[in-house]
């Protein structure tokens, strides 16, 4: 399922409109109207806001159903607001620690990402942050939950 349907979905079975999602998170109609119509797909900042506004755990925004063993997902946390900024950073440096506690290189991530070197190192340093596709991948690779990577 795409990012669009999974919004549109979720607002629709919450009853609430593309502006009043739109006043929740802080962004436009027009934003979410493109998001929904697939043409534009969220960035990194606007996935804890859609998130806690779509009463949504970060898996399943993703569409990643894991096992748990019986265990409900867990939900994903609000982020205050002043923290939504170092969002990309904190990121960043949780990418790093789980590579370095996995004994992994970034030549070793950047293989199992399917991307450049650079692309690690600049998602590490915090000068650019990974599109919404490459996280599920950068998760598996270091062999966490999704929730974690926002943590």
């Amino acid at each position: 399922m795409d990012y669009g349907s999974i919004i549109r979905i979720q607002r629709i079975n919450l009853g609430i409109s593309q502006e009043e999602l739109a006043h929740r998170i802080g962004s436009s109609l027009s934003r979410i109207q493109k998001w929904e119509s697939n043409e534009t797909i969220p960035n990194l900042l606007q996935v804890p806001l859609l998130c806690a506004a779509l009463d949504l755990a970060y898996e399943d925004f993703f569409s990643i159903r894991e096992k748990n063993h019986g265990r409900k997902h867990r939900r994903s946390q609000s982020i205050p607001m002043y923290q939504i900024s170092y969002l990309p950073i904190m990121c960043n440096h949780t990418m790093h620690f789980y590579r370095l506690q996995n004994n992994m290189t970034v030549q070793e991530l950047a293989s199992k990402c399917s991307v450049p070197e650079s692309m690690v190192l600049k998602w590490e340093s915090g000068r650019s942050a990974p599109k919404l596709d490459a996280i599920p991948v950068i998760c598996h690779a270091l062999k966490i939950k999704i929730w974690q990577f926002f943590e």
